[in-house]
């Protein structure tokens, strides 16, 4: 004989009751996910970030008998040299990724001042709207354009160059225009093995550019670095003295 078993009615309206209350509960949206990553001014995510102070640059050093004693100032301008900048650069799959390079400020603080305190006795970062308490000095302004990742495809296979243009240009006190102007467009090789690599590279090209333009000579045989450093430590207008340093190499 089968035996029948009654389920008492309060106890069916509850256990429906339960199961609805569950139903609604697995259905309802969960919160989204709060993305706290790092995120660069246009909005992605940066997927690598390195730091200038990493990087090791190769910095040569020229002979030289006696340094000058004119005092040699740089402007640091954030508004003309940001101290991040987001390249785009070669993700997963194929795809670009935001990458930061931080720190940027160290490429004037640090081997724009190696390079120059080679022939200077004193070479001084400065801010924005300085003026010299000597009038006999000079005064150089640094401006960073861009700093990308160029994708160059070269037949079966693509490379991707690091690349900043940048430009210096150099006055004395009390000149309104400048005594020299250099434009740079520095790049890394095809191959480095990864961002902070790639970076240094990039880094050396534009240091050697500068030293290259320096000494450069011009058709009267004589480079701006020779006029700078010839010029004396008194109260005498820089016309002259390139006049002097002209003067000397004929």
């Amino acid at each position: 004989m089968k035996r029948l078993f009654v389920v008492p009615a309060i106890l069916l309206i509850a256990a429906l009751s339960l199961n609805g209350c569950a139903s609604k509960r697995s259905s309802a949206t969960a919160p989204a996910a709060i993305d706290n990553s790092p995120k660069a001014p246009d909005g992605s995510k940066i997927e690598r970030s390195f730091s200038l102070k990493e990087i090791k640059v190769s910095i040569p050093s020229l002979l030289v008998v006696q340094k000058s004693k004119r005092p040699f100032y740089i402007v640091l301008d954030p508004a003309k040299i940001k101290d991040a900048y987001y390249p785009k650069v070669a993700g997963a799959w194929g795809r670009m990724a935001t990458a930061e390079l931080k720190h940027f400020h160290d490429f004037v603080r640090r081997d724009l001042v190696k390079v120059l305190q080679d022939q200077f006795e004193t070479v001084t970062v400065v801010g924005p709207g300085f003026t010299p308490p000597e009038s006999a000095a000079w005064i150089a302004d640094v401006k960073v354009d861009d700093v990308d990742v160029l994708v160059r495809p070269m037949g079966t296979m693509t490379f991707s160059n690091f690349e900043m243009q940048w430009s210096f240009a150099v006055r004395a006190p009390e000149q309104n225009e400048y005594l020299a102007s250099y434009a740079f467009k520095s790049t890394s090789s095809n191959s480095y093995r990864d961002f902070r690599e790639g970076a240094s590279q990039m880094l050396d090209s534009a240091v050697s550019g500068f030293l290259k333009a320096l000494t450069e000579k011009n058709s009267n045989d004589i480079s701006i670095l020779q006029i700078l450093t010839k010029a004396p430590a008194s109260n005498e207008p820089a016309k002259t003295a390139e006049e002097k340093a002209l003067e000397e190499s004929i």
